[in-house]
Parts: structure tokens; C-alpha cells; sequence
């Protein structure tokens, strides 16, 4: 019989030596312990469905060779976004002309916010002198007096910069003052063409335009939402021995000034109270003042 060290041998009239069996056998061995070594590292792995927390032991290679090891801190260099390319870019949330980079949504909002927001409040009182108050004219208009007829009901336009809830009518005496009323009071009015509604009156009282030049302050009898941006009229009515001349604002010359701008005032003759329905005659010369809040 022939005998051999070998183990690559498949001649099967060659018998294998004691070497040749211990050689299979380590060799054996071997591959068991490695594969094992490698279960236990694929076992260890992190499948894609798994979050990474703490160190990461992994190495990448970079077109030079070198590796880096991804458990310290690294730097790593991003492309700059441009209007023509995507990338990475910072935002910002405070307007500054100098910086490169693009406002954030908040940024903007705040931005646009402060170039196109004045509150009504602080517009009132840039235009009438009052916080939360509005007028049928502003303050710098306030030129003149005008004389008013017992039995005639004046109405005066306005436009309320922004909803809000009426509740007073402030009328300013002028010179003369009124004697023997036997009916005075404040409304607000809406109109449909040349009929006006009445929406909210005050109460009737005989002392006011007492005392000249006073402004009187008088409360609705209950309170109106008034609609920004929407034509009220303010009607003053006197009936007694002597109307009160009552601030005006710059006069109006001729009825071009209602062609260009719409008619800013209408009276009512023959009236002893504040009518629930009127209708109006357009006065071309008047311009009476009123305030609201």
C-alpha cells in the first residue's frame, strides 16, 4: 500500500499517513472558529432599521488613502448653495443689508410686518390726537367754525380706520353758544344713496354747546361695532331759540370737490329729533368736524 502526507490527494489506492489526517483536521478547525468569529460579527452589525447611539467604530477610506475614524468629532466640507445650485446655506432672522445669506421664514415675516403695519391706534393718534379715536377730519384741518340752524340736521362722513366697538360722539362748540334747546343729540348714520339709517343715537341734553368753545362728549345709549374701512355718517341736531356754532374743518369751495371726492356732507331741514329713516340734500361748502371712540 502507498502511503502520503498529502490532503489535496484524490486517489483512493493512496492511503493517508498520521500527518496527512492531523493536517485535515487543523485545518478543519480552523474554518469552524473563523466562521464563528464571523457570526458573531455579523451578528453584532447594524441592520439599517436600527438607530446608532454612541460611538461608531467604522473607518472610510478617502480618495488618498488615508481613513477616518468616524468616533471623534470630524469636519466635514458641504457645497455652498447658490441660485443656480443646491447646497447648503445658513439663515438668518434679522434684516441686515451686509449678510450673504437668505432670511429665514420668520425673518421675513417680521421684516415685511415692519415695513407694512402702522396699528389704527397709533394712526389715530398721529391723524386725531387720541388713541383709538376717529374723526370725520384730521386735526390740521380744523380751520374754521360753522353756524348751524335750529331744526337742521347736519350729517358729516366718516371712515373708521378699523372695526371697533362706539360707544361716545364728541362734538366741539364753536363762539356762539346755543340758548333755550329744547332737543339736542348725536348720531351715527349710514346711507344708500341720498336715504340715511340711523344705527345708534345718544340721549337728548339741552346743555350742551353751553359753553363756547368746549368740547362735549356725549355716550351712545348703546354701543355700535363699527366696520373699518366703511361710510358712516355723524348727524348733530339743535333745535331751540339759538344753535351753537359748532369746529368746522377747511371749507369746501363748489360741488367739484363732491365730483371728485364724494359728497362729505348732507343736512336735513324741518327736523325735531333724530329720524330712524332721512333723506339727505348734499352740501357743497360745508365741512362739518366729529369725532368717535
Amino acid at each position: 500500500m502507498v502511503l502520503t502526507d498529502a490532503i489535496n490527494v484524490t486517489d483512493s489506492t493512496i492511503a493517508a499517513t498520521a500527518t496527512a489526517a492531523k493536517a485535515a483536521y487543523d485545518r478543519g478547525s480552523t474554518g469552524i472558529t473563523n466562521a464563528a468569529s464571523a457570526q458573531t460579527t455579523a451578528d453584532a452589525a447594524v441592520p439599517k432599521s436600527r438607530t446608532v447611539t454612541g460611538a461608531f467604530p467604522i473607518t472610510v477610506n478617502t480618495v488618498s488613502g488615508s481613513a477616518i475614524d468616524l468616533t471623534a468629532d470630524i469636519t466635514l466640507g458641504v457645497r455652498d448653495a447658490s441660485s443656480t445650485t443646491s447646497g447648503v446655506t445658513q439663515v438668518i432672522t434679522a434684516m441686515d443689508t451686509a449678510s450673504p445669506y437668505p432670511l429665514s421664514a420668520a425673518g421675513i415675516n417680521s421684516y415685511v410686518s415692519g415695513l407694512s403695519y402702522i396699528s389704527a391706534s397709533t394712526l389715530s393718534r398721529v391723524l386725531y390726537g387720541a388713541t383709538g379715536a376717529y374723526a370725520t377730519h384730521t386735526r390740521e384741518a380744523l380751520t374754521t367754525t360753522n353756524t348751524n340752524v335750529s331744526g337742521t340736521l347736519t350729517l358729516t362722513r366718516f371712515y373708521p380706520l378699523q372695526t371697533f366697538t362706539c360707544t361716545n360722539i364728541s362734538i366741539t362748540s364753536g363762539a356762539v353758544v346755543s340758548s333755550g334747546l329744547t332737543y339736542c343729540a348725536f348720531g351715527i348714520y349710514t346711507r344708500s344713496g341720498s336715504t340715511f339709517t340711523r344705527v345708534r343715537i345718544t340721549s337728548s341734553d339741552t346743555t350742551i354747546f353751553n359753553t363756547a368753545n368746549t368740547k362735549y362728549t356725549r355716550a351712545l345709549t348703546s354701543t355700535s361695532s363699527l366696520t373699518g374701512s366703511t361710510e358712516y355718517f355723524i348727524g348733530v341736531l339743535q333745535v331751540g331759540t339759538v344753535a351753537a356754532t359748532t369746529l368746522g374743518a377747511i371749507a369746501r369751495t363748489d360741488t367739484a370737490a363732491n365730483a371728485a371726492t364724494g359728497t362729505q356732507v348732507y343736512t336735513v331741514t324741518g327736523q325735531t329729533t333724530l329720524g330712524t329713516a332721512l333723506t339727505g340734500t348734499a352740501n357743497a361748502t360745508r365741512a362739518d368736524f366729529a369725532e368717535v371712540s
